[in-house]
C-alpha cells in the first residue's frame, strides 16, 4: 500500500484504504499479506520536505523505496510461509498513486496490478504550477485573495449554473464537460455578485493550465489547471491571510510547492519561493522530473505480463487537477487505442474530492482488481457508494457520466444511466 503527502509516516496496510466498503473486513483479513514502508524518512511535521537534502532520501521517496520495500517483504513472506505469493497488487491514492504508477512503470514484474487513486504523477509540474498560483494570489498584497467566505459563493453560484445539468440537483455536478461550456457565464456571475477584477484573474488562474517553455520528463510541456469552476472546492489553497506572516498561514498546495522547489528542485533551504521563475531553473526542474514523474505514456511491459489497473478520479478533486489523469488517459488511449480497456479502466466520479467531498466515494476494487487478473473478466456495472450515506451511483468508464434518468430516487444507482458527452 501507498504513502501520502511527503511520506515519513510508516505504511503497514493494518487498516482499509479510505474507499474500501463501510465496515469491510480488512486485506489482512481477507488473507492477504499487506506491506508498506514510511519511503525511507521519518516526517518532521506536515509538508516537511527538508529530508529531500539527502540524495538517497530524495531516490528512495521517488521510487527506490518501493523496490526495496518489496524485495524485503518477499523475502520474509518465502521464510515464513516457504511459498511465493500467487499475485501481488499496489493500491495507493495521491502520492500513493504516484507510486503506484512507478512501480508499474518501472518493475512491472513485481506486480499483478495496480489500483491508483488520483495519482501525482506530475509531481514537478504541479509544484511550479501551484507556485504560479500562490505568486497569482498575494500579488499586490494580496488584493486577489479569495476569503473562505467569498470561497463559499464561488462553490453555490459553480452550482447554481450546473447541477441541474445531468437531470438532479443534488449538489453534484456529473456533466462536468457541459459545465465547462459555461465557464464563461460562471465569470459573468462572479463579477456580477460583486467579485473583483483582480480575483478573477486569480480564479482564471487557478483554473488554467499551465505551459512550460521548455520540456521536463517525457515530453510533458504543460499541466492541467484545477475543476474549480466545474464543482472543485479549492478553499483550502487560498490560505488564512492575503499576506501569510507565516508558513501556516499559506494555502496547502502553496506550502506543497514551496518545499518541493526548495528541496527537491533547487536544493536550498534559503529559495524564495514567491520569486521562483521556472525558466531561471530548468536544468534542476529537468533533473527533478526525471527522478520524481512517471508521466510515460508506456504501460506495454506491464501489460504484456497480464497487469490490470483501475484508475480512479474525482471531479472535485480540490488538491490534484482530475484534468490531469485525464490527460494521462488520453496519452493511453492514443498508444493503445481501443485495447486499453483491456488492461486499464479510468472512473471519473462526480461530487468527489481528494479522498472526500459532497460524495464520499467507496467501492471494492481491490476484490474487482483480483477478480480481473484471475479471470481475465473485466470489471462491468461498478457501483459506488456514499460511505457518509445512502446514496449510491454508476462508477461510469471516462468519458460517460451518470445522467439522471428522470424518475425513481434519485439517490439510487439503478435510476441513471451512464451516458457519452
Amino acid at each position: 500500500m501507498g504513502g501520502g503527502g511527503f511520506n515519513g509516516v510508516l505504511v503497514t496496510g493494518l487498516e482499509n484504504n479510505r474507499y474500501d466498503p463501510k465496515d469491510s473486513p480488512t486485506p489482512l483479513a481477507r488473507g492477504f499479506v499487506t506491506l508498506g514502508s514510511d519511503s525511507g524518512h521519518a516526517a518532521k511535521g506536515n509538508w516537511d520536505g527538508s529530508f529531500a537534502m539527502n540524495d538517497e532520501a530524495l531516490a528512495n521517496f521517488a521510487g527506490d523505496q518501493i523496490k526495496k520495500t518489496h524485495d524485503t517483504a518477499l523475502a520474509i513472506i518465502n521464510a515464513y510461509y516457504h511459498t511465493q505469493p500467487e499475485q501481488m497488487y499496489f493500491s495507493g491514492g495521491s502520492e500513493g498513486g504516484r507510486e503506484g504508477l512507478v512501480a508499474i512503470q518501472k518493475w512491472p514484474n513485481d506486480y499483478d496490478g495496480a489500483v491508483i487513486f488520483y495519482p501525482v504523477y506530475n509531481w514537478i509540474a504541479k509544484a511550479i504550477q501551484d507556485n504560479r498560483n500562490t505568486q497569482a494570489l498575494l500579488k499586490n498584497n494580496g488584493e486577489g485573495w479569495i476569503s473562505p467566505e467569498e470561497n463559499s459563493r464561488v462553490n453555490e453560484i459553480v452550482l447554481q449554473a450546473c447541477d441541474s445539468l445531468d437531470g438532479a440537483e443534488d449538489r453534484m455536478i456529473s456533466n462536468t464537460e457541459g459545465c465547462a461550456d459555461k465557464s464563461d457565464q460562471i465569470l459573468q456571475d462572479l463579477a456580477q455578485a460583486g467579485f473583483s477584477k483582480a480575483q478573477l484573474e486569480v480564479i482564471k488562474t487557478f483554473n488554467s493550465p499551465m505551459e512550460f517553455s521548455f520540456k521536463l520528463a517525457n515530453n510533458v510541456t504543460s499541466i492541467a489547471g484545477y475543476s474549480q469552476l466545474e464543482g472543485a472546492d479549492i478553499g483550502s489553497q487560498f490560505g488564512t491571510s492575503p499576506a501569510p506572516s507565516s508558513f501556516s498561514e499559506h494555502g496547502a498546495m502553496a506550502q506543497f510547492s514551496d518545499q518541493v522547489l526548495r528541496y527537491m528542485v533547487a536544493k536550498d533551504a534559503n529559495l524564495d519561493a514567491m520569486s521562483f521563475n521556472p525558466n531561471e531553473w530548468k536544468k534542476e526542474i529537468q533533473t527533478a522530473s526525471k527522478l520524481l514523474e512517471p508521466s510515460k505514456p508506456n504501460l506495454s511491459a506491464f501489460k504484456a505480463l497480464g497487469g490490470k489497473v483501475p484508475l480512479v478520479h474525482g471531479t472535485t478533486d480540490q488538491i490534484v487537477t482530475p484534468y490531469g489523469s485525464i490527460d494521462y488517459y488520453k496519452q493511453l488511449e492514443k498508444k493503445y487505442g481501443n485495447k486499453l480497456d483491456d488492461f486499464l479502466q479510468f472512473y471519473l466520479i462526480p461530487g468527489y474530492g481528494h479522498g472526500y467531498g459532497e460524495f464520499n466515494m467507496t467501492a471494492d476494487l481491490l476484490s474487482e482488481l483480483d477478480s480481473w487478473v484471475s479471470t481475465g473478466e473485466a470489471p462491468v456495472n461498478l457501483v459506488t457508494a456514499d460511505k457518509e450515506s445512502e446514496r449510491t451511483r454508476p462508477m461510469c468508464e471516462f468519458p460517460s457520466w451518470p445522467q439522471y434518468d428522470g424518475t425513481g430516487d434519485t439517490h439510487s444507482a439503478e435510476n441513471y444511466s451512464c451516458v457519452q458527452p
